[in-house]
């Protein structure tokens, strides 16, 4: 199949109407993690048309979603609380106790409402994370009083 024919393909399919698109090979775990980050419907593609559509790169698996969210999502300032500096201190310490994390930089991401917590860029040495994670309320969310291992 040419690209050109794939691409007239994929324009075929209803993406705007709330489907995801995805193939086979880790079916019943994509299932899931695209319905719980996309809000979108999953949708099987058989075999043979992922494989052609795949090949021009067309639809995104939901690991190229999730990186392709958190890489395009604009850096967050570092907020200059307690809190947070504990957390990234921390961090940094965990990831310094294994040579294969021990070079990875952390980035804090504004994500957004995404449902993206983390993303690991292996590939620029990377430890993507959601802002929120910075923020005591917003990382603990409604039950921010019932953390008995973290105080403000």
């Amino acid at each position: 199949m040419t690209q050109f024919m794939a691409e007239a393909i994929w324009s075929r399919f209803p993406i705007k109407g709330g489907n995801f698109y995805y193939g086979l090979q880790n079916s019943a775990k994509d299932s899931a993690v695209i319905k719980a980050l996309s809000k979108k419907e999953p949708v099987l593609l058989p075999d043979n048309s992922w494989k052609a559509l795949t090949k021009y790169k067309l639809p995104r698996t939901p690991l190229e979603y999730r990186k392709d969210i958190m890489s395009n999502s604009q850096i967050a300032p570092i907020l200059q609380t307690c809190y947070c500096t504990s957390l990234i201190r921390t961090l940094r310490a965990a990831l310094a106790l294994n040579p294969q994390t021990q070079s990875l930089l952390l980035m804090f991401k504004k994500a957004g409402t995404s449902g993206l917590d983390l993303y690991l860029d292996i590939d620029n040495s990377k430890l993507l994370l959601h802002e929120k994670w910075m923020d005591f309320e917003r990382s603990h969310g409604e039950n921010s009083t019932d953390c008995i291992l973290s105080c403000k």
